[in-house]
């Protein structure tokens, strides 16, 4: 996993680090209950300390998007993330979209009409 590091950025990198992996997993890149990578192979790979991406995981995981198994390691949590306030950001089929929509309006217009002509007609 590559994630870019600004060095020179106020933002510490340990957040850095979280904010790449939450964009990963809104984005869809990182699926519910695929693993992380290891905290040493993490820290080698991006060049950090490993207390940096223990310290990353670690607010991950109070924000509740992923969990640690004893011995395994670190997963992405496989509960509704729309619970936890996060969306992916993929595109809807439009035209479906708008097909239903026509269908609801039509039959909205409809049923609205026939309570008024139950309700107001003798």
């Amino acid at each position: 996993m590559k994630i870019p590091l600004d060095r020179q950025a106020k933002q510490p990198i340990y957040l850095q680090i979280r904010d790449r992996i939450h964009h990963l997993i809104r984005a869809g890149h990182l699926p519910p209950d695929s693993q992380l990578p290891s905290i040493r192979s993490l820290a080698s790979t991006i060049k950090v300390n490993k207390l940096t991406v223990i310290e990353a995981y670690s607010v991950l995981e109070a924000d509740g998007l992923v969990h640690a198994r004893q011995g395994a390691g670190y997963f992405i949590n496989s509960t509704d993330l729309k619970s936890i306030g996060i969306t992916p950001e993929r595109k809807a089929n439009t035209s479906l979209t708008n097909q239903t929509s026509k269908r609801q309006s039509a039959a909205q217009k409809e049923a609205a009409k026939n309570y008024q002509r139950d309700c107001f007609n003798p």
